[in-house]
């Protein structure tokens, strides 16, 4: 991986190799996104312990 012309010190934790793979992570990342939107009432109405992280 190039990472010093990158003006990069440290490596990604996943990194991405192609612009197709990153363009491909990108639309995940945005249908995930709009699911969570979608869950987003009912999920917050439903009971349960709070969140501790």
């Amino acid at each position: 991986m190039i990472m010093e012309p990158a003006g990069l010190t440290e490596r990604p934790l996943r990194p991405i190799v192609s612009s197709a793979s990153y363009d491909m992570i990108q639309q995940t990342g945005q249908a995930r996104a709009e699911e969570r939107r979608a869950w987003e009432h009912p999920s917050r109405q439903a009971p349960g312990p709070p969140c501790t992280r």
